[in-house]
């Protein structure tokens, strides 16, 4: 009786150790696809897309890495003390949101309303403006 116990417990902790490799695997690899950049646009045209179509555009370009390139309408601090950059949208009071994952090594000089600016970073979705997170300043 002791020894089928014995079996029956290494069973089920080889099972339990075999379930939590597969499951971090499949969550590990739903992020692989965000390092390379799969989409390069402008912030107007990014805001249209989404805009016009919401759920399309989420599975286009959510937690997908993105470039992007727009005019800075707005720099300012989070309460997290990183960066984000607001660039025009196709209306003057919507756009994307891009928080800049390190800016202490990113922002070389002060970015001014009206900069043209490239970034790469990872889209989040849409509320009332497109989100981009972990971006990098490229130009």
């Amino acid at each position: 009786m002791r020894t089928s116990y014995k079996y029956i417990m290494l069973f089920g902790g080889g099972l339990i150790a075999g379930v939590i490799i597969v499951a971090s695997y499949f969550y590990i690899k739903q992020f692989e696809d965000t390092e390379s950049i799969r989409y390069s646009l402008s912030a107007p045209e990014l805001y249209s897309e989404y805009r016009s179509d919401e759920m399309l555009s989420n599975e286009k370009y959510l937690n997908k890495t993105i470039r992007i390139k727009g005019i800075v309408k707005e720099v300012y601090k989070t309460k997290d003390d990183k960066i984000m950059v607001w660039l025009r949208g196709v209306k003057s009071y919507k756009g994307v949101k891009c928080k800049i994952q390190y800016p202490e090594k990113e922002i070389k000089e002060p970015l001014k309303l009206g900069d043209s600016i490239v970034l790469v970073g990872r889209c989040l979705g849409m509320d009332s403006n497109v989100k981009l997170f972990e971006c990098e300043i490229v130009q």
